[in-house]
Formats: structure tokens, sequence, C-alpha cells
């Protein structure tokens, strides 16, 4: 219930104070578990990114660690499904991540790990690239434009008004890559940026 509705705030939050369009609906996935991959600029994203999809497809959420020592950040974090992660790697949790795919929970994550301070892409971590290949389910990658000038990193306050697009792409498979090395991981990692690259690239700046 808190879940359901955390995503209705977040949807009415969204659309009372940007404009915001989703493109590529129909490339989710329409049943199984699915990792849900972007760009991430902004701390609006995560509500950007949940609400693009209908509430049926409930996702949970990595969130920084020190987050949850916080007693009703911690709590509220807990009951929409975020999971705690510490940036500099946490064996347990990604463990826990892969659990949740394997059992046919989806998630939301964002390979670069941190927010840009730019509207530029930042490279993924190899984290990323372990959970896909473990995990052996489809990856949706994604393209958020605008939400850095909504609301950049550092800033406390939106720009109303900002026009928020989001381009899907279609699923990803990594079945038969070849897993011969640590640094196959950082490969699949790498293929999932150049997805996102390819939807800025294609689709960016160029929607009235």
């Amino acid at each position: 219930m808190i879940y359901l509705v955390s995503w209705i705030a977040s949807l009415v939050t969204i659309r009372l104070n940007f404009k915001c369009r989703i493109f590529g609906r129909e490339n989710a996935p329409s049943k199984g578990p699915f990792i849900y991959v972007s760009n991430h600029a902004s701390y609006i994203d995560p509500l950007v990114l949940g609400t693009s999809l209908p509430c049926a497809k409930w996702f949970s959420y990595v969130a920084k660690k020190d987050l949850f020592e916080k007693p009703l950040v911690g709590w509220y974090l807990r009951q929409i499904h975020a999971l705690p992660l510490d940036r500099e790697g946490d064996v347990a949790a990604v463990r826990i991540v892969i659990k949740l795919l394997r059992s046919g929970k989806s998630i939301i994550l964002f390979p670069e790990g941190t927010r840009s301070k730019e509207v530029g892409l930042r490279p993924a971590k190899p984290g990323v690239g372990f959970i896909i290949a473990k995990a052996a389910v489809p990856v949706l990658p994604a393209y958020i434009e605008g939400s850095y000038e909504a609301m950049p990193a550092g800033k406390g306050s939106v720009k109303k008004g900002s026009r928020i697009n989001v381009f899907i792409g279609k699923p990803l498979r990594f079945e038969n890559f070849d897993f011969k090395s640590k640094d196959s991981y950082q490969q699949i990692s790498d293929e999932i940026m150049k997805s996102i690259a390819y939807l800025k690239d294609a689709h960016a700046n160029k929607v009235s």
C-alpha cells in the first residue's frame, strides 16, 4: 500500500512540476523480471523512471547505504522496496539484488553509480554488469532528457515547468555473452551505457 501511494504521489509531483513525456513504453517486457537502467543526473531521476511505466510494474531500488541509518528515511525506503548499497562495493547487497531478480522482482539501477554533475554520461560501474550476468534477465535501457536542467546535482530546488523526456529502448539480453573473465562484467556495463548513449543521440533534443 505504501509503495502504491508513493507511486501515485510521485506521479502527481512529476506531472504538476514538469512537462514530462514518455516514449517507447511498448518496449517494456510484458511479463517476467527485468532490470530498468538509465542515465542519472538528478535526484528526481528515480521518481521519473519509476513512474514512466504503469504502477503494475513494481520495482525495487538501490539507495545509498547511509540513508538507511536515518530512522524515518530508512523505514520509508524499505517500504518502497529500496535496498541499501555501499558505493564502494557491497557483496551482500548485490547478492540480494540478484536473488530478487531470480525470484521474479524487477529493479531499477543507474549504471553510472552516482549522479552526473553535468548533462553528459559517465562510465558505468562493473557491478551492474555482474548483476546482469548472474541474474540472466532482460535489461531495459532508457535515457532521461532534461532532469539535470529541472534539478541539477547539488541543487535543492526545482525549475518548475521544465521539459523532461524519457526515451525507452528495446530490451537487451546477455544470456549468450562470453563470461571468460572479470573484464566481461565491465564489457556488459559498457554495452549498457552504449545503448543509453544511442537513445540520447537518436532522440534527445529532437522532440519539440
